[in-house]
């Protein structure tokens, strides 16, 4: 749902980006990116859900990050030599360099 920010609302998150942007040195471009834009979306719906929560308890640490794409990698991985399983049975399949 959409809503309207007070003036001061908007200020303070513009002043946190910039804040957040200069110290950690990330591009200014990194705000319009969709899965920042996901993530802070899915944040937002789970505050909605259970009122205010401490980030901490939402953001994992680096390392389950880490194991968790491995995790990932690896299922993404099957599902890709499955479908290239299904190219080269039906020979359709082609690889260039």
């Amino acid at each position: 749902k959409s809503i309207n920010l007070t003036s001061r609302e908007k200020l303070r998150i513009k002043e946190g980006i910039i804040q957040w942007l200069c110290q950690s040195m990330r591009p200014f471009s990194i705000v319009n990116d969709n899965g920042l834009r996901d993530i802070i979306q899915q944040a937002v719906c789970l505050g909605e859900k259970h009122g205010s929560i401490d980030v901490n308890s939402i953001l994992p640490h680096r390392t389950t990050i880490t194991e968790h794409s491995k995790i990932m990698a690896n299922i993404h991985r099957d599902q890709l030599k499955i479908h290239f399983i299904e190219l080269q049975v039906f020979k359709t399949l082609t690889i260039t360099p």
